[in-house]
């Protein structure tokens, strides 16, 4: 079917897209997939955890094969990216994924993207790419101020990861998120300048409010053009 969206005194057609088999069939009974993915468009992408007392990952590799198997077969993902929720100790949980990473590039021919909490431990955004992850993630707004008693998600740990990761991923492959908020940008802008001249590429995650103004439109539109410039620069 199709619907029509409002903007700006614009009127959008847009189609929508039907939900997965596979998803669907997964959401008929409880399962650890049908609580753990989620289509972004042609992405599925798998939120995974460290759980119990050997932190053992929420979803078994069998299983997080068999699920990338389901939407690929069926045409509905030809994209992976992985979730890596937060994780008490120094790597983050993300040596834990080495091995599903390498499953996935062994059976499958795909691109696999990796978003997840920066690392105190640096040398494992080195085992990170070794396995074979593609693009790497690691929003410095969103999870900023996250804390667990002593354990916080201070910028300067965010900066120093993802600068590390830029010298040893391709270039264009290590993002960040930056939230826009309904004010003026200048300091968005200063943030832009510095994550695109380290070779960061930076996305801009909207934070809508409850009535989204025409200011705030315009805001959104003046930061996508500022940040277009910056990474084309």
């Amino acid at each position: 079917g199709k619907v029509k969206l409002n903007s700006m005194d614009q009127e959008i057609e847009v189609n929508i897209v039907p939900l997965p088999n596979f998803v669907r069939e997964q959401m008929k009974k409880r399962s650890p997939v049908s609580e753990n993915a989620c289509m972004d468009g042609y992405c599925l992408n798998l939120f995974l955890r460290a759980v119990g007392q050997k932190n053992r990952l929420n979803l078994a590799r069998e299983t997080i094969l068999s699920a990338i198997k389901a939407a690929f077969e069926e045409g509905a993902a030809d994209l992976v990216q992985l979730n890596m929720d937060y994780c008490r100790e120094p790597d983050r949980g993300l040596t834990r994924l080495a091995p599903v990473v390498q499953a996935i590039k062994k059976e499958f021919s795909t691109f696999v993207a990796l978003r997840g909490f920066p690392t105190k431990d640096k040398q494992t955004l080195d085992k990170v790419y070794a396995a074979g992850i593609d693009l790497l993630n690691l929003p410095l707004e969103g999870f900023v101020g996250f804390a667990k008693k002593d354990d916080v998600i201070s910028p300067p740990l965010v900066y120093g990861a993802l600068e590390y990761a830029a010298e040893i991923f391709p270039p264009g492959t290590v993002w960040t998120e930056l939230l826009l908020e309904p004010s003026p940008i200048d300091s968005l802008k200063d943030k832009i300048d510095y994550l695109t001249e380290k070779g960061i590429l930076p996305l801009l995650k909207l934070i809508a409010p409850d009535t989204v103004t025409e200011e705030y439109l315009h805001h959104a539109i003046e930061a996508a053009h500022y940040l277009e410039k910056s990474v084309q620069n």
